[in-house]
């Protein structure tokens, strides 16, 4: 009997873990087991492979014939080579040639094909939650000085969160708008959201075809299209257009985040009064979730 043991430590989504794979060969038939540990210390490494290990020398025992068996770990293949007159019935091969490759690689596979099945579950899990929770709607507003480049951006959303940035060398409105609505969909990752700006040239910018981005605004706007777009895949976002300076609630606090956003960038504020500039910005106006 050939058998091949290969052990890895890692991250997973429920934390890390060391796996340990036992490969061999039953009547020509590949054969592979599975043996996990928490943690990925020295002890919880040696505590699998052992876990393999006794079970290669099980299924020697079992079948009545002797076992050469290669652990790939080089540390615990001393361990149990100091100790091998306990298991006559077991031989250490050194160095892996021949039949013991593939033996190698199903033991990895396995390994790799279950780390990648938790990931993808939690994936698939974060997916389902997120389809769960109702469409959040978003403010975004820009604002620039007419005498210099730079803009500040911000988003607010209807429960209440929000977030602001400056962008110091953007120099047109129509770039930070843009970068406003790039800056929601970074912010609110694991909703569905629906993104309201005034401004209706965004929007259609977001409609354009590469000419006319170019004509509409340079590389600049090209380049905030591109990445809002990149930003979409995977996600549900619809934008619609609300009418600035007209009393929705949503809109005015975002259009003051923006101008405190800018403002307080170019008035050399420290950056913990700017936050709490945004937060009173936000707690001074009633929220009110607008129909989306």
């Amino acid at each position: 009997m050939l058998a091949a043991i290969h052990i890895r430590q890692t991250d997973t989504p429920e934390g890390e873990r060391t796996y340990a794979a036992l490969a061999w060969e039953s009547g020509g038939e590949p054969q592979v087991l599975l043996f996990g540990r928490e943690g990925r210390t020295a002890e919880s490494r040696y505590a699998a492979g052992l876990d393999a290990f006794a079970a290669a020398v099980d299924v020697s025992m079992q079948n009545g014939t002797p076992a050469l068996v290669h652990i790939t770990d080089s540390g615990l293949r001393r361990e149990v080579a100091a100790v091998a007159e306990s298991f006559p019935s077991v031989r250490l091969i050194d160095t892996a040639r021949g039949q013991f490759l593939p033996m190698i690689d199903r033991a990895t596979h396995l390994i790799g094909d279950e780390v990648g099945n938790l990931w993808s579950e939690c994936e698939q899990r974060r997916l389902d939650e997120r389809a769960a929770l109702p469409e959040l709607v978003v403010a975004t507003d820009a604002s620039k000085s007419f005498r210099r480049k730079g803009v500040g951006v911000a988003c607010v959303s209807s429960e209440g969160q929000h977030r602001q940035k400056d962008y110091p060398r953007v120099g047109s409105v129509l770039a930070g708008e843009l970068l406003a609505i790039a800056l929601a969909i970074k912010t609110f990752r694991n909703r569905k959201l629906h993104i309201l700006t005034d401004s209706q040239h965004a929007i259609a910018c977001l409609k354009a075809s590469h000419a006319e981005l170019v004509t509409k605004g340079g590389g600049e706007v090209l380049t905030n299209v591109d990445d809002i777009h990149r930003l979409f895949h995977g996600r549900e976002v619809r934008i619609s257009w609300v009418r600035g300076h007209s009393g929705h609630p949503l809109n005015e606090i975002a259009d003051r985040l923006a101008v405190s956003a800018r403002r307080t960038f170019e008035a050399g504020v420290p950056a913990d009064s700017r936050r709490r500039i945004g937060h009173n910005i936000v707690s001074s106006l009633e929220l009110a979730r607008p129909a989306a």
